[in-house]
């Protein structure tokens, strides 16, 4: 028997397999049926086995690094990797490579090529080294252009990094070092050659449409150096990228801290809100949009004109699209009144009735919570008046200091308060009373007590002394078996 034919036969059918697609299937998804797609890539799945083939094909390696619960994944499926044309050009362009990085076992792999977001793509050379990364998904043409620069050092994020490092920084060598670390998503090295690049152009080209993605990129809010340059030329901007375009991103600018102020989600700050209204006002954004109804909703909520804040939902809810029922379930306001309880409770069954089954779920409840006077029943005075009314009841007072930041602090009011069990045990022993501790006379009383974090409980005698500190989120029965130890203590 001739063994060295026979092996040489073996070996030109192993080449040959090698130069084959591989048609594995991609495992069962946790959504099921429901993000089913009809991928068209041929792809290896395994880092060893598209390792072999790119060194016997000379190709590239076309890395999906896919993670199975993240959405944008499954989206690139069935808008990009399911359509036939571009599939054929991955197929002869690449040997296309597809593994789970989420996955307990291939943790080493996402850790060596330090994948943490998705949707993620790196593209590698035959031995492993990142010839481009690109973070995030898009629709097609536009991730095959992205997909492309991989294919020229010039533009592929390790040859535009090299050249980069060689001392090669020209304005275009600058350029497709920006193209591609925007792709990659490393905003720090963006930052900084985006400032080299910029150097390098006269001011009056900022505006000009391919150089906005660098600008947009270097205006991370409206105290940064250049939001001052896209206000002042404003008009040029537009002329080069959209009027849709620059007033959408300068609205986003104003959007965090105004949101999170109508949400109550930070401290109400007048003066920081009527800066920002001074600022949106020289930006000259249009009155109707959705920014200034949200300072508005802040400016309400934050004056604590609860009345007036609800006839504005009321009037202009609808204009905020999805907005409204995310600010909706944030109206459980600390220092309401009985009236105005009853008030916020009748407007959240009113905007149930026009919201989708869950949505309305979600509403419902929250106005059975606040309808619901089985909780603690808290009082609306002063710190003072309520003391006073503890020691005229002979009995103590009980203090909930929060913030209106502080997650924890929402959660026990919404979560543990309102439970019948809690408040039998509160309401026969204990006065309460809610007090932000950065507002009013709780900026006094954090200093006096010694509060520096929330949530924070306090029990206090008649004569205004402290006799017990509870920290933290604690659930119904531990924060009623703290209260039953001072019983103890009694005895």
């Amino acid at each position: 028997m001739n063994y060295s034919r026979i092996l040489k036969s073996i070996g030109i059918l192993f080449c040959l397999m090698l130069a084959l697609p591989l048609h594995a299937q991609q495992g069962e998804s946790m959504y099921g049926d429901k993000v089913k797609a009809d991928v068209k890539l041929n792809y290896v799945y395994s880092l060893e086995e598209a390792l072999v083939q790119a060194k016997a094909r000379k190709k590239l390696i076309f890395f999906n690094c896919f993670a199975d619960w993240a959405i944008p994944c499954h989206g690139m499926n069935k808008h990009v990797f399911s359509d036939q044309t571009f599939a054929d050009y991955m197929n002869q362009t690449f040997v296309n490579l597809f593994v789970d990085v989420s996955k307990r076992e291939n943790q080493a792999l996402a850790e060596r090529y330090n994948i943490k977001t998705f949707a993620h793509f790196l593209v590698l050379d035959a031995n492993g080294d990142v010839v481009h990364r690109i973070v995030g998904g898009k629709k097609l043409p536009d991730f095959k252009h992205d997909v492309m620069l991989a294919l020229s050092t010039k533009t592929s994020l390790a040859g535009t990094q090299k050249a980069y490092n060689s001392g090669k920084r020209g304005k275009k060598e600058l350029f497709a070092y920006l193209q591609a670390l925007q792709l990659a998503n490393e905003k720090d090295t963006f930052k900084q050659v985006a400032n080299e690049y910029l150097q390098q152009v006269k001011t009056s080209d900022y505006c000009k449409k391919e150089n906005w993605f660098i600008v947009s990129k270097l205006i991370d809010g409206v105290e940064a150096p250049l939001y001052a340059t896209l206000i002042e030329h404003k008009n040029d901007f537009v002329k080069h990228n959209g009027e849709a375009t620059i007033n959408n991103f300068i609205e986003n600018l104003f959007y965090s801290p105004i949101a999170a102020m109508a949400s109550g989600t930070s401290p109400y700050d007048a003066s920081q809100l009527m800066d920002l209204f001074l600022k949106m006002q020289k930006a000259d954004l249009s009155p109707g949009s959705l920014i200034y109804k949200l300072h508005q909703i802040a400016k309400l909520r934050g004056e604590r004109q609860y009345d007036n804040l609800l006839a504005y939902m009321r009037a202009n809810g609808k204009a905020l699209g999805g907005q409204k029922t995310s600010l909706d379930l944030t109206f459980e306001f600390p220092e309401m009144t009985d009236r105005q309880r009853t008030n916020v409770v009748a407007y959240l069954r009113e905007s149930a009735k026009d919201e989708h089954e869950s949505t309305a779920k979600h509403l419902l409840t929250l106005a059975d919570r606040m309808d619901s006077r089985e909780g603690i029943r808290f009082e609306t005075g002063s710190y003072a008046q309520a003391l006073a009314k503890a020691k005229q009841q002979g009995k103590m007072l009980f203090v909930d200091c929060y913030t209106v930041w502080c997650g924890p602090c929402k959660r026990l009011a919404n979560e543990v308060f309102p439970r019948p069990e809690v408040g039998k045990v509160f309401n026969d022993r204990f006065v309460s009373i809610k007090i932000d501790m950065e507002r009013g006379e709780g900026v006094e009383l954090a200093k006096k007590f010694g509060v520096k974090a929330f949530p924070t409980m306090l029990v206090i005698d008649a004569d205004g002394n402290e006799v017990k500190r509870m920290l933290g989120l604690l659930p119904p029965q531990k924060l009623i078996d703290e209260v039953l130890s001072l019983d103890k203590k009694d005895e």
